[in-house]
């Protein structure tokens, strides 16, 4: 039987599916829904093994909040953005090892001269 790799987390709703801190190695991808509470996102520090990380129907403060907060940030392999605001850019530069990247619903200027 394979671990489970993905957690998902709802800002709105505080929900955030169980794991020990011995499941954190096993998470490869996080899945962030939300547009408040970004003190509830603390514990993604304790992620070092995570690969994907998918946002959505989130505020720029959860987008940002959510990639400062994760450790080893130059092992990002895809980030998923998709109906947010843009987050800093400074905070996408450090993902050095990113092979994907999908930013859907946002319209933004800086975004693309950033992509150049």
């Amino acid at each position: 039987m394979s671990k489970e790799t993905i957690m998902k987390v709802n800002t709105d709703l505080l929900e955030c599916s169980i794991y020990d801190k011995q499941q954190y190695k096993d998470i490869k991808t996080i899945d962030v829904c939300g547009m408040n509470n970004k003190d509830y996102l603390d514990f993604l520090g304790e992620l070092s093994n995570v690969e994907n990380i998918i946002i959505h129907n989130a505020s720029n403060v959860i987008v940002d909040t959510t990639l400062s907060i994760i450790k080893n940030q130059q092992n990002i392999k895809s980030l998923i953005l998709d109906n947010v605001k843009i987050p800093r850019l400074k905070l996408i530069e450090n993902m050095t090892s990113i092979s994907m990247l999908s930013f859907n619903n946002i319209k933004d200027k800086r975004l693309y001269r950033f992509l150049k």
